[in-house]
């Protein structure tokens, strides 16, 4: 990202990656997505995931452009042309086997994922049993009697 200042006030812009200019445009997709899915695995638990998430990913899309851009000698315009299918940024690209693939830009939604989302048996929610006790231990017993 590149922070830029506009009426005294401070700006962040989407930038390219120089250093991922010659991968594949398919891997340079794929480490965007790779980064974006972690970042929302990472706080999918936040309150406000759907906004940072989306901010997040307007970020990473327009980085992951400027790359292909910086790449291919264009503007993101032109390379959103090329690979726009629908709503979607979908790379085609040939696995090792010479099959033809895709690779599409994330596109699962940020949504907030409640604790009852991941823990089903919901454990937490119950009130701690401070009424149980341990059995006696008797390890120690046994060992005195045999003496």
């Amino acid at each position: 990202m590149l922070i830029t200042q506009v009426n005294r006030k401070q700006t962040l812009k989407p930038s390219s990656r120089k250093y991922m200019v010659n991968r594949q445009d398919a891997d340079i997709m794929a480490q965007y997505n790779l980064e974006l899915r972690g970042f929302y695995n990472y706080y999918s638990i936040a309150d406000n995931i759907s906004y940072r998430g989306w901010k997040f990913n307007y970020f990473m899309k327009y980085s992951m452009l400027k790359t292909l851009g910086r790449k291919h000698k264009r503007t993101v315009g032109q390379i959103l042309e090329k690979y726009k299918d629908g709503t979607d940024v979908v790379i085609p690209y040939r696995d090792n086997k010479g099959n033809g693939k895709q690779r599409v830009w994330y596109n699962g939604g940020f949504r907030c994922k409640r604790f009852t989302d991941i823990y089903r048996d919901n454990h937490y929610e119950k009130t701690p049993n401070t009424m149980y006790l341990p059995a006696p231990h008797t390890c120690g017993k046994a060992q005195r009697e045999k003496v």
